[in-house]
Protein backbone atom coordinates (compact mmCIF):
# COMPACT_ATOMS: atom_id res chain seq x y z
CA UNK A 1 0.00 0.00 0.00
CA UNK A 2 2.87 2.04 1.13
CA UNK A 3 4.50 1.56 -2.74
CA UNK A 4 1.16 2.50 -4.11
CA UNK A 5 1.11 5.76 -2.46
CA UNK A 6 4.86 6.46 -2.87
CA UNK A 7 4.11 5.52 -7.00
CA UNK A 8 1.10 7.98 -6.87
CA UNK A 9 2.84 10.90 -5.81
CA UNK A 10 6.00 10.28 -8.27
CA UNK A 11 3.47 10.60 -11.29
CA UNK A 12 1.64 13.84 -9.32
CA UNK A 13 4.82 15.78 -8.87
CA UNK A 14 5.60 15.38 -12.78
CA UNK A 15 2.98 17.40 -13.00
CA UNK A 16 3.91 20.54 -10.92
CA UNK A 17 7.26 21.67 -12.73
CA UNK A 18 5.94 22.69 -15.50
CA UNK A 19 4.15 25.23 -13.90
CA UNK A 20 7.31 26.52 -12.15
CA UNK A 21 9.43 25.95 -15.16
CA UNK A 22 10.71 29.33 -14.98
CA UNK A 23 11.04 30.14 -11.60
CA UNK A 24 14.52 29.24 -9.51
CA UNK A 25 13.08 27.25 -7.10
CA UNK A 26 14.75 27.25 -3.70
CA UNK A 27 12.28 23.93 -2.86
CA UNK A 28 12.37 20.37 -4.53
CA UNK A 29 10.73 16.74 -3.28
CA UNK A 30 12.76 13.83 -3.69
CA UNK A 31 11.97 9.90 -3.61
CA UNK A 32 14.32 7.32 -2.58
CA UNK A 33 14.81 3.44 -2.37
CA UNK A 34 17.63 2.07 -0.85
CA UNK A 35 19.25 -1.13 0.50
CA UNK A 36 19.97 -0.92 3.63
CA UNK A 37 21.70 -2.84 6.98
CA UNK A 38 19.90 -2.67 9.98
CA UNK A 39 20.21 -3.36 13.53
CA UNK A 40 24.33 -4.62 14.44
CA UNK A 41 24.07 -5.70 10.68
CA UNK A 42 21.21 -8.19 11.20
CA UNK A 43 19.13 -7.94 8.45
CA UNK A 44 19.08 -6.04 5.34
CA UNK A 45 16.48 -3.90 4.11
CA UNK A 46 14.34 -1.88 1.56
CA UNK A 47 13.76 1.39 2.59
CA UNK A 48 11.68 3.94 1.01
CA UNK A 49 11.89 8.08 1.54
CA UNK A 50 10.17 10.74 0.87
CA UNK A 51 12.58 14.21 1.26
CA UNK A 52 12.10 18.14 0.98
CA UNK A 53 14.81 20.04 0.64
CA UNK A 54 14.65 23.82 1.12
CA UNK A 55 18.14 25.96 -0.43
CA UNK A 56 18.79 28.42 2.17
CA UNK A 57 21.58 29.93 0.11
CA UNK A 58 24.25 29.01 -2.34
CA UNK A 59 26.11 26.45 0.45
CA UNK A 60 23.59 25.20 3.29
CA UNK A 61 20.18 23.34 2.80
CA UNK A 62 18.06 22.25 4.95
CA UNK A 63 15.75 18.99 4.63
CA UNK A 64 13.25 16.97 6.83
CA UNK A 65 12.70 12.92 5.15
CA UNK A 66 10.40 9.90 6.19
CA UNK A 67 11.44 6.66 5.89
CA UNK A 68 9.94 3.35 6.00
CA UNK A 69 12.07 0.09 5.57
CA UNK A 70 11.61 -3.44 5.49
CA UNK A 71 13.23 -6.29 5.88
CA UNK A 72 13.79 -10.22 6.15
CA UNK A 73 16.75 -12.72 6.74
CA UNK A 74 14.85 -16.00 6.31
CA UNK A 75 16.87 -16.98 9.36
CA UNK A 76 16.53 -14.83 12.15
CA UNK A 77 13.53 -12.81 11.55
CA UNK A 78 12.02 -9.80 9.63
CA UNK A 79 12.03 -5.49 10.88
CA UNK A 80 10.36 -3.12 9.69
CA UNK A 81 10.80 0.39 11.05
CA UNK A 82 9.49 4.06 10.03
CA UNK A 83 11.69 7.38 10.47
CA UNK A 84 12.08 10.67 10.47
CA UNK A 85 14.70 12.50 9.73
CA UNK A 86 16.12 16.88 10.09
CA UNK A 87 19.04 17.48 8.39
CA UNK A 88 21.77 20.23 7.19
CA UNK A 89 23.78 19.95 4.44
CA UNK A 90 26.71 22.58 3.28
CA UNK A 91 27.65 22.00 -0.24
CA UNK A 92 31.39 23.03 0.00
CA UNK A 93 31.10 23.24 -3.75
CA UNK A 94 28.31 25.59 -3.92
CA UNK A 95 24.85 24.18 -5.08
CA UNK A 96 23.81 26.36 -7.90
CA UNK A 97 25.79 24.19 -10.77
CA UNK A 98 24.48 20.92 -12.25
CA UNK A 99 26.13 18.97 -10.20
CA UNK A 100 25.78 19.12 -6.12
CA UNK A 101 28.08 17.13 -4.02
CA UNK A 102 27.00 17.76 -0.27
CA UNK A 103 27.66 16.27 3.32
CA UNK A 104 25.80 16.91 6.56
CA UNK A 105 24.34 16.01 9.16
CA UNK A 106 21.07 15.86 11.71
CA UNK A 107 18.60 13.96 13.97
CA UNK A 108 16.72 10.85 13.60
CA UNK A 109 13.85 8.90 15.11
CA UNK A 110 12.63 6.02 14.55
CA UNK A 111 10.65 3.00 15.30
CA UNK A 112 10.90 -0.57 15.17
CA UNK A 113 9.22 -3.59 15.04
CA UNK A 114 11.53 -6.99 14.98
CA UNK A 115 9.87 -10.56 14.70
CA UNK A 116 12.76 -13.19 15.97
CA UNK A 117 12.41 -17.07 15.81
CA UNK A 118 12.84 -17.42 19.34
CA UNK A 119 12.61 -21.64 19.64
CA UNK A 120 11.32 -24.32 17.31
CA UNK A 121 9.87 -27.24 19.34
CA UNK A 122 7.82 -30.58 17.88
CA UNK A 123 4.14 -29.97 17.88
CA UNK A 124 0.95 -32.56 18.11
CA UNK A 125 1.51 -33.89 14.83
CA UNK A 126 5.52 -34.19 14.88
CA UNK A 127 5.79 -31.15 12.48
CA UNK A 128 7.63 -28.42 13.76
CA UNK A 129 6.36 -24.87 15.50
CA UNK A 130 8.13 -21.72 15.66
CA UNK A 131 8.16 -19.93 18.50
CA UNK A 132 8.16 -15.89 17.61
CA UNK A 133 9.77 -13.20 19.61
CA UNK A 134 8.46 -9.73 19.06
CA UNK A 135 9.96 -6.67 19.68
CA UNK A 136 9.55 -2.73 19.47
CA UNK A 137 11.35 0.05 20.01
CA UNK A 138 12.23 3.55 19.40
CA UNK A 139 15.06 5.91 19.85
CA UNK A 140 16.75 9.25 18.61
CA UNK A 141 19.86 8.99 16.61
CA UNK A 142 22.34 11.18 14.44
CA UNK A 143 22.55 11.40 10.36
CA UNK A 144 25.73 11.39 8.70
CA UNK A 145 25.33 11.77 4.91
CA UNK A 146 27.34 12.13 1.73
CA UNK A 147 24.75 12.70 -1.07
CA UNK A 148 25.32 13.72 -4.89
CA UNK A 149 22.48 14.68 -7.23
CA UNK A 150 22.38 15.70 -10.99
CA UNK A 151 20.17 18.00 -12.16
CA UNK A 152 18.64 16.65 -15.61
CA UNK A 153 16.71 19.73 -16.30
CA UNK A 154 14.95 22.95 -14.80
CA UNK A 155 12.78 20.40 -13.43
CA UNK A 156 14.29 17.46 -12.66
CA UNK A 157 17.08 15.64 -11.16
CA UNK A 158 18.50 12.46 -10.11
CA UNK A 159 21.09 11.53 -6.95
CA UNK A 160 23.27 8.93 -4.86
CA UNK A 161 22.57 8.90 -1.38
CA UNK A 162 25.50 7.13 0.66
CA UNK A 163 24.33 7.19 5.27
CA UNK A 164 25.04 5.83 7.92
CA UNK A 165 22.53 6.60 11.19
CA UNK A 166 24.32 5.33 14.57
CA UNK A 167 21.52 5.19 17.19
CA UNK A 168 21.24 6.15 21.00
CA UNK A 169 20.67 2.53 21.78
CA UNK A 170 23.53 0.87 19.72
CA UNK A 171 21.48 0.16 16.65
CA UNK A 172 22.84 1.52 13.47
CA UNK A 173 21.70 1.81 10.04
CA UNK A 174 23.84 2.43 7.01
CA UNK A 175 22.52 1.78 2.91
CA UNK A 176 22.98 3.45 -0.19
CA UNK A 177 20.47 5.20 -1.89
CA UNK A 178 19.07 6.05 -5.48
CA UNK A 179 17.01 9.67 -5.62
CA UNK A 180 14.75 11.14 -8.21
CA UNK A 181 13.71 14.84 -7.45
CA UNK A 182 11.12 17.62 -8.60
CA UNK A 183 11.97 21.26 -8.15
CA UNK A 184 8.78 22.76 -6.14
Amino acid sequence: MKVKIGIVLMVLSMALPNAYAQIDSRTDIRFGVARTILGTGDISTTTFETELNYKINSFFTTAISLNYGIGDDQTTGTASYAQGNTNLFISPFGNTRVIDFRVGGGLSYYVVSDITTQSTSCGPNGCFVDEYNYDRRREFGFNIITELAYQLNESYLIGLKLYTQPYLNGDINSGLMVKFGVKI
